[in-house]
């Protein structure tokens, strides 16, 4: 029985594959795409191969899923029809809806992971930028006897794995810290530090964090963490950082702003920001717009700045 299945070798797969590789335990990389993956880690440097379709059929003691959220769907039919088998998934994602998707769809355990390190992704590299923490756990309730053996393969170069009796305040605080910093940088086009330089931007980061808490506590949740200082304290850990939706809005790909800000957006302080989000994303994916913009490749560096987009990538 192979270890664990990941399925999705993007920036978080890749990352957890290359975990698993420092830790010499034993596992298959699946991804729509096939062939070569590197990642570049504080925990090393590391060569990895991605398998394609038709995915030969696995039984795995843990499978995890590290697409984007609006891929859970697709990902978990071809998780079915390529028969990759196990008795516990691990959906870890940015947002919230793909890990209850996943565990409307299918039998047996269905646990969450929370990722607080930043990835980048350039073509087939990943760059692991910074340390944190992987929270592991099942919502609602305590399945942290069943994640053990995977937490342990996972514990390597400084990453710190928690298992937790629930997810859920971690999950949640993760949604408050990347609202208010993906929706700021993204909407300003500048990298996670600007909310510490510029004292509107931190204003309206605050905010934002301040309403999911809000939003969280009356969905009986407790976050894991006070969400107003969580943010600043990644903003100034990732400083340098560009967010994900601004990298997504950039190279004219689809952001996960559903899954970030939608759940937040029926208060009617968040539901504008929500609109302009998507509007910047139709825009920037519109064929039209990309041509008469030029977006071919994502720019080297944040316009306006002289913040690179990417640090240049570890070449294997």
């Amino acid at each position: 029985m192979t270890s664990t299945c990941i399925v999705g070798a993007g920036a978080i797969g890749s990352a957890i594959a290359s975990l698993m590789e420092a830790n010499g335990c034993e596992y298959r990389l699946y991804s729509r795409s096939p062939g070569p993956r590197a990642v570049s880690a504080p925990w090393g440097r590391y060569r990895l191969e991605a398998i394609g379709p038709p995915w030969p059929p696995g039984h795995c003691e843990y499978a995890v899923l590290a697409v984007k959220a609006y891929d859970t769907v697709p990902a978990l039919e071809l998780i079915d029809t390529y028969r990759v088998e196990a008795p516990v998934l691990v959906v870890v994602q940015n947002g919230l809806g793909g890990l209850e998707e996943a565990s409307k769809r299918r039998r047996g355990v269905t646990a969450g992971g929370v990722a607080d390190f930043g990835v980048l992704r350039r073509g087939p590299t990943a760059l692991v930028t910074g340390l944190g923490r992987l929270v592991l756990g099942c919502p609602g309730w305590d399945c942290t006897g069943l994640l053990e053996s995977l937490a342990r393969c996972l514990q390597a170069g400084g990453v710190e794995v928690v298992l937790a009796p629930d997810i859920e305040p971690y999950r949640w605080l993760k949604l408050a810290v990347n609202a208010a910093i993906n929706t700021v940088t993204a909407l300003l086009g500048e990298t996670n530090g600007v909310i510490l330089r510029n004292p509107y931007a931190r204003e309206a980061a605050v905010e934002i964090a301040r309403i999911a808490a809000e939003e969280a506590r009356k969905r009986g949740v407790q976050l894991a963490g006070d969400a107003v200082g969580e943010t600043l304290r990644v903003a100034e850990a990732t400083a340098s950082n560009v967010s994900s939706t601004l990298q997504d809005l950039l190279s004219g790909s689809r952001t996960e702003v559903d899954y970030i800000l939608g759940p937040l957006a029926g208060r009617g302080e968040l539901r504008l920001l929500y609109l302009l989000l998507k509007a910047l994303e139709e825009s920037r994916r519109d064929p039209v717009t990309r041509a008469n913009q030029g977006i071919v490749e994502p720019p080297q560096r944040i316009p306006g700045t002289r913040a690179p987009l990417r640090p240049e990538p570890w070449r294997p």
